[in-house]
Order: C-alpha cells, then structure tokens, then sequence
C-alpha cells in the first residue's frame, strides 16, 4: 500500500525552499477559486450578461466563505462546546459556502430584477471545476479525508497530520505510532468526480437553449448530492456524528442523511422557479 506519505519522504516535492504540502491548501484553493471567477467572467462577456453580476458574484462569494467558516464553527461548538483553541483553529465548510453563495446570489439578482437563470447556470457551471482543484487542496492538507483501508491505494499521513490526530484520539493507533492508518484518498476521488462533473455540464451547456435556463444549476446540485452520498460512506472525519441526534447509532448512513439529501431538496425547489 502507498506509503509515499509516511515521516520520511511525506514533504517530498519542494521548490527552493517552498514546500507544497505544507502550503498546498493555500495554492489549490486560491487557484480553483482563480479559475472559477476568470472563467465566470469570460462566459459572461461572451453571451453578453451585464457585468454588474460579476460584482454581486463576488459579494456573493464573500458571504459564502463567511458562511462555510461559520457552518464549521457552528459544527465545531457542537462537538467541543466552549473549546476557543477548537473553535477558532477549525478550517471552512463547503456546504456552507455553496448554501451562502448561491442563496446569497439568487436573492440579489432578485432583488435587483436581473434574469436568474442564465447567469445563475454559468455559476453552477464552473462550480465544480474550481471545486476540483480545493479538494486536492484538502487532498495536500490532510483534512476531509478517508477511512482506513487495506487496499492499495490506501495511503499514510504523517505524525500529527489531521488523520492521525484523528485515529489517535479514536483509540485506531497508539502513540507510539510514527503515522496514520492507510486510508482512501477520498479527496481524490471527489477532485476527479467534480471534474468529470464539470464536463458533463459543459456537455450540455453547449447544447441548451433559452427554453432550458436553470438547467444547469439544477443538474449540478441533483448529480453533486448524488456524488456527495457514496462518498461519504469512505469519509474517515465522521466525529460529528457523536453529537448528531441519530449518533454513532445510526453507522455509516448518518453523514450521507444529514448532506446530501439537503442539496437535492435545493434543487427540487430550484426548478419550481424555472418558467415552463
């Protein structure tokens, strides 16, 4: 099985000094977010959407990332209760960012009487290719990750990694252990899902008509929530579950009820707005 993550080789790929393991999240992230808003930008231009939509894009976005820490912080004070080294030492959320970002940008072209749904469908387009590049960023920062495995493609973090601090506090190694348990690389899984999520859209980007407006977002929410529920059945950073009202009791089928089926009811209610 892979150990190319154990102590000794685990930084293995540096750069004058620039190690990108120890800063990958930043560089992933920033780039999948990069790609996501350019690409935003240049469809918009191309089939002529007004470019004070870009500006409430980007207010959007910045509700959404506030929204994905507090979803995460919300997450982490049920955990941990008054915990302030827990509370404030917690990542982002992804759920919350979409919810953020998508509520907050339908309500405003709402508000400001724009068309919903051809701009809303470029958004939901390039979702998930930006998507794709965050998950290795989670990939190289340990965290969203899997559970162990016997397979070989199971793979090792290093000593205080987020799994390992993980399968330590769980009782699955000691503390003499010098790394994690081998487990699935589920952010690459999701990375390559989202971008074969991201050509399928295009796919029928390409082809829709105005008659078809909304598609898009819909498609992407319906076949994401479908994505999202395998894969947790391989998430590893399932401790949430102790504090949920169905707990450990409920095995491994209680993260794929809390998620998934929140974004196909979005969807469902989404194409109640779609005209025709």
């Amino acid at each position: 099985m892979g150990n190319i993550f154990d102590n000794q080789n685990f930084y293995f790929l540096s750069i004058v000094k620039f190690n990108l393991f120890s800063n990958g999240y930043i560089i992933f992230f920033g780039f999948g977010f990069f790609l996501f808003l350019i690409s935003i930008i240049y469809e918009s231009q191309k089939v002529k959407i007004k470019f004070q939509l870009i500006i409430l894009l980007l207010v959007s976005c910045a509700i959404g990332l506030l929204s994905a820490r507090s979803v995460n912080l919300i997450k982490d004070f049920i955990i941990y209760g008054f915990n302030w080294e827990k509370l404030f030492s917690g990542g982002i959320a992804y759920i919350g960012s979409l919810y953020g970002g998508l509520l907050s940008l339908y309500f405003f072209i709402k508000w400001k009487k724009y068309k919903l749904f051809p701009f809303m469908d470029i958004v939901a387009l390039f979702i998930p290719l930006g998507h794709s590049f965050g998950r290795i960023g989670c990939f190289y920062a340990g965290c969203c990750f899997g559970k162990p495995t016997s397979c070989a493609i199971g793979i090792k973090y290093p000593y205080m990694s987020y799994p390992y601090q993980y399968q330590l506090e769980y009782n699955f190694i000691k503390e003499t252990a010098s790394s994690s348990l081998p487990i699935y690389p589920v952010q690459l899984f999701e990375s390559f899902g989202e971008l074969t999520l991201f050509l399928f859209l295009l796919y029928i980007y390409k082809r829709k008509d105005k008659r078809t407006d909304g598609i898009i977002v819909i498609s992407y929410l319906t076949l994401y929530s479908v994505m999202r529920f395998f894969l947790e059945f391989i998430r590893g950073d399932d401790h949430i579950q102790d504090s949920l009202p169905l707990g450990r009791s409920g095995g491994t089928l209680t993260r794929p009820l809390y998620y998934p089926p929140s974004l196909l009811i979005s969807s469902y209610v989404i194409s109640m707005s779609v005209p025709g």
